[in-house]
């Protein structure tokens, strides 16, 4: 209760398929702060498509005529239209309502550390981000790491989630309890034959595009899942 930030009265109000009213409050908040930070991302970028605009007025009355095509395709057009699109897909942010629905997924869990290289186009190098994820029943969900030294990998859980409205919005962990210790190795679903069945044959890109048909899941569930049933079945 206290990495996950959630008490009885919560846990009570997601198993009857809601989200209680603190956790309204707190994911309304979280989500004014991110507004607050798309705007004015957004703001910024718009800006900086309007330099663009500003360049070509100011420089072309006094630019050859060979110069005049670059800047008018390059700085007027180009600039202007990768930058504004961009800045436009933050700032709209702010006019979503953000509708969070309280979901639930239950199976055995587990706890990794993972990490993401990112590029940095400035000093033209790849940086390496660690964090830690809640694997079960298919999903991953961000967590803190301190969760994994709670959740002990084969326990069942059933953890209570919020999905939102918004696409680049991850799916929030509202709060989870224990159902017990599984064996290692539990019975596969009927659906996840054809999965099953490329992974014996080592072709786990195919287990991942199969359980995409069967669940129309993404590709980070796809794998995460695949993943599972790979340990699962000792492979």
């Amino acid at each position: 209760m206290q990495v996950l930030n959630f008490d009885a009265s919560d846990l009570q109000a997601n198993r009857n398929g809601q989200i209680s009213k603190k956790q309204k409050e707190r994911l309304a908040g979280e989500a004014r702060g991110e507004q607050g930070c798309a705007a004015v991302l957004g703001l910024f970028l718009l800006l900086v498509a309007a330099v663009g605009v500003v360049l070509v007025v100011a420089i072309l009355p006094t630019a050859l005529d060979s110069e005049r095509i670059f800047l008018i395709l390059g700085f007027g057009v180009i600039w202007p239209l990768v930058w504004g699109l961009t800045g436009f897909g933050f700032a709209r942010r702010v006019f979503v309502r953000l509708k969070p629905g309280a979901q639930k997924v239950e199976g055995p869990a587990e706890v990794i550390m993972t990490t993401r290289k990112d590029y940095n186009s400035e000093t033209n190098t790849y940086g390496t981000e660690t964090f830690h994820v809640l694997r079960i029943g298919g999903r991953t969900f961000h967590v803190k790491p301190s969760l994994k030294s709670i959740i002990q990998k084969g326990d069942a859980y059933v953890v209570y989630f919020a999905e939102f409205n918004r696409k680049e919005k991850q799916p929030q962990v509202l709060s989870a309890e224990w159902l017990g210790s599984t064996p290692a190795i539990l019975a596969i679903p009927a659906a996840d034959a054809q999965v099953v069945g490329y992974l014996k044959q080592g072709d786990k890109l195919n287990a991942i595009k199969a359980h995409r048909a069967v669940y129309a899941s993404s590709f980070e569930e796809a794998h995460a899942a695949v993943e599972e049933l790979k340990s699962r079945l000792g492979l």
